[in-house]
Formats: C-alpha cells, sequence, structure tokens
C-alpha cells in the first residue's frame, strides 16, 4: 500500500459508497408503504401498482452486467457521484407526477442508477480492504441497505401520514444530493489514485478486461450462485419490500403493519455482518448457505399461513430476517469465484439474479392478489376489487417454495473455502 492509505479512511471510502446503498432502498421500498395513496391518488388497481414498482428492476437487472465491467474500467467514484445525484433527480419527479406513467418513468430511472449503488460500494472493499475482510464488508453493505429498508418502512410511513408522501419524496431528494457531494469530496477509486478522474486502464488491457469479464459471463458457477441468491431473496423482495404492509392491514387490519416488516430488515441488518464473519470464520460458505434457505422457508410459512397474535407474528418476522442472510455469502463467493480484477462483473451478475426473481414476483403476485379477489364490483364505470387474507395467502405462497428451490442449489455450487480465485488455482 502506498502513502496514500489508511484504515480510517478506507473505512470512510467504503462507508459513503455504502450509504448509496442504504439511501437507495428508502425510495425503493418507500411504495410499500403507500401503496393505498398510490392505489387512490393514481386511481389503479394493486396490479397496476405492482406494475409500477416493478418498473425499478427493468433497468436494474439490464444493466447489472454492463455496470460491472464500467465499474471495473472507470472505477466508482465519478460513476457513483453522477447516479447517487440522478437518484435525487428520479425522487423529485416521482413527487411531482399526476400520472402513473411519470411515476413508472421516475421509478424506472431510480432502478437505473440504484445499479450502481451495490457494486460500487463492493468494488471499493474489494480495492481499499485485503479479501480476508470482504464476508464482512458484504454482510455490513447488506445491513446498511436493510436499515435503508427500515427507514423506507416505519418512518417514511409517520412522513407520509404527516407531511404526504409527495414531501417525503422531496426531503429524500435532498438527502441524495448531499450524499452526491460528499463521494466526489472523499471518495478515491483505491488506494494512490490520483485526485483527478481518468481511465484506470490502457486500451490492451480494457481488451483484456473484456475477455475476463466474458470469463465471468461464461463460468456456470456465476449464474448458479446467483439464482441461489435471487430464489433465496425472493421473500424479502415480494414480500418485505412491497406487499408484505398490504397483506398485514387487510388479513390482520394492523395499522402498524410497517412496524413489523421493518423487523424483517432489522433482522437482515443485525446477522448479515455475523454470518459473513462466521463463514469466514469457519472457511467455508456452502453449509450456512443451506442452513440459510431451510430455515427461511419454516419462518416464512409460519408468518404466511399460521393465525398469531401481533407479539408472536412480529417475531417471526425479525427471525425470517436473521435467516434470510444467507444472500451475503453468495456476495462473498461472487468474489472468490471469479478473477479479482473482475470482482465488479461477478458482484453484478449476483446483485443482478439477487433482484431478478422478486422483480418477476412483485406486479406477478399483484395480478394474482386481484384474480383470487374475493369480491368485484363496477362502481363509476371502474372494477373495484375487495381483498381479503386468503387472497393474499394464494397470490404468495408460491414464495415458500422459492426458498426450498435456493436450498437444492446449493448443492451445485462449488465451496471455495473462502478463498480467492487466484489462490484456488495454484
Amino acid at each position: 500500500m502506498t502513502n496514500h492509505y489508511s484504515p480510517m479512511r478506507a473505512w470512510l471510502i467504503w462507508l459513503l459508497g455504502a450509504l448509496f446503498f442504504f439511501s437507495m432502498y428508502i425510495p425503493r421500498v418507500a411504495t410499500g408503504v403507500i401503496t393505498a395513496d398510490l392505489m387512490h391518488d393514481f386511481a389503479v388497481s394493486a396490479g397496476a401498482i405492482g406494475t409500477l414498482t416493478s418498473f425499478y428492476f427493468y433497468p436494474y437487472l439490464i444493466m447489472q452486467v454492463p455496470v460491472g465491467i464500467t465499474i471495473d474500467r472507470f472505477g466508482p467514484r465519478i460513476l457513483l457521484t453522477i447516479m447517487v445525484s440522478l437518484c435525487g433527480i428520479s425522487c423529485l419527479i416521482f413527487a411531482r407526477a399526476e400520472s402513473i406513467g411519470l411515476a413508472e418513468v421516475s421509478r424506472a430511472l431510480l432502478g437505473f442508477t440504484g445499479t450502481f449503488a451495490f457494486v460500487g460500494a463492493l468494488k471499493l472493499a474489494a480495492e481499499w480492504f485485503s479479501p480476508s475482510k470482504i464476508g464482512l464488508l458484504s454482510g455490513l453493505t447488506q445491513s446498511l441497505g436493510m436499515l435503508g429498508a427500515m427507514v423506507g418502512e416505519h418512518p417514511i410511513a409517520l412522513s407520509a401520514s404527516s407531511f404526504g408522501w409527495r414531501s417525503t419524496y422531496i426531503g429524500l431528494a435532498v438527502m441524495f444530493f448531499v450524499l452526491a457531494a460528499l463521494i466526489l469530496i472523499i471518495v478515491r477509486d483505491k488506494p494512490g489514485k490520483s485526485d483527478h478522474f481518468h481511465v484506470e486502464h490502457h486500451a490492451h488491457e480494457g481488451s483484456t478486461l473484456w475477455q475476463e469479464a466474458k470469463f465471468v459471463i461464461g463460468n456456470p458457477q456465476s449464474w448458479i450462485n446467483g439464482l441461489y441468491a435471487g430464489f433465496l431473496f425472493a421473500p424479502t423482495a415480494a414480500f418485505a419490500e412491497q406487499w408484505g404492509n398490504y397483506h398485514l392491514q387487510v388479513t390482520y387490519g394492523m395499522k402498524d403493519g410497517a412496524l413489523g416488516i421493518s423487523l424483517i430488515f432489522a433482522g437482515w441488518a443485525i446477522a448479515g455482518p455475523m454470518l459473513g464473519w462466521l463463514s469466514s470464520k469457519m472457511g467455508k460458505r456452502k453449509p450456512l448457505m443451506q442452513i440459510s434457505a431451510i430455515l427461511s422457508c419454516v419462518f416464512f410459512c409460519l408468518i404466511l399461513y399460521v393465525p398469531m397474535s401481533k407479539a408472536t407474528l412480529f417475531s417471526l418476522m425479525f427471525l425470517f430476517g436473521i435467516c434470510n442472510t444467507g444472500v451475503v455469502l453468495a456476495y462473498a463467493l461472487a468474489t472468490e469465484i471469479n478473477p479479482h480484477r473482475v470482482a465488479g462483473t461477478s458482484l453484478a451478475i449476483a446483485n443482478m439474479m439477487s433482484i431478478l426473481i422478486g422483480a418477476i414476483f412483485q406486479p406477478v403476485i399483484g395480478y394474482l392478489i386481484d384474480f383470487f379477489a374475493s369480491s368485484h364490483q363496477v362502481v363509476s364505470d371502474s372494477l373495484q376489487l375487495t381483498h381479503n387474507g386468503t387472497d393474499l395467502k394464494q397470490a404468495m405462497s408460491i414464495l415458500p417454495a422459492c426458498l426450498l428451490v435456493a436450498f437444492i442449489l446449493v448443492f451445485f455450487i462449488r465451496e471455495t473455502n473462502c478463498k480467492p480465485f487466484e489462490q484456488q488455482q495454484a
């Protein structure tokens, strides 16, 4: 390391990158607690709201591999600065939207910019820290995202109730603009790099980087690991981020359901770093990945199908969040199943697949809720649907199956013993 490196500076630079992931999660999940308001203000059904929220994921998924290659090529600093600023702009557009179409455009812009958040943070971690800390930093980064999701639940619900959801989104825009300025001023791509942005590699090196990126894309382990992350994360993406609060409102008549949903993210935030650290300590990834999948399935089935008191239900949501953190290990594994130089591309594939399944199920569950609706009536030439708890349970019954698929996929993942790719080949 050069004299530009210090542990405190490394932690600060990683933290600012990870704060983008934290901040991006707030508007990403906030639609879940204002679903009823959005249905009313835009005069649309649950299916249309599911489609609206899913617009986040379309560019998010399409851009993952290009983003990984771009970050590997140019470094994260300037890219993160631009994307954080655009996140702020997307929140302003959403706040001013008078039609569902414009809201969908703003949601797509949020997804496009959010693509850079997690990959950028872990790319900074890979450049500023030793490989032995990647499991811990992956968990900490994911934990900050889950803390952002917690803020996007109960606190945003309170803010929207007090000030309105439009004013709340304007406040989020200001937060993004401040963070963009801090990243530009403080973050550097790697120890010893010039303060000025420049292309890191020469042309022939860029060609080599593309060849290595093709190796990542052609590596079956990249996709199996990514599918594990996607199926494991599906209930959190579809239930906790979007339909869980509505489920609690309809099934239990809860007005504070957002508080219960936030406990899922609290469990994630607490257990993520611990699981990453424990895995590195054990020198194994696969056993904990399988335990995570099977326990997640058990707790989610209890949450979805078994009537219980609010205290018990909220406790199970917290336990589900703790157990669902095996996704953190999939991210750590992504840095070990491919060469270090293309860590950004490898992480991008894992991140893309971790979102893909939930992105599919958010709108699908919305339309299934409408399909199973307990009553239909025409009011003022428009179809009004009434939902009950059974409708929602039927619509979301596919999510436990996703967790079982995740458990099975681990059998096809190669154990890295927590070693970098280069050491495994030695």
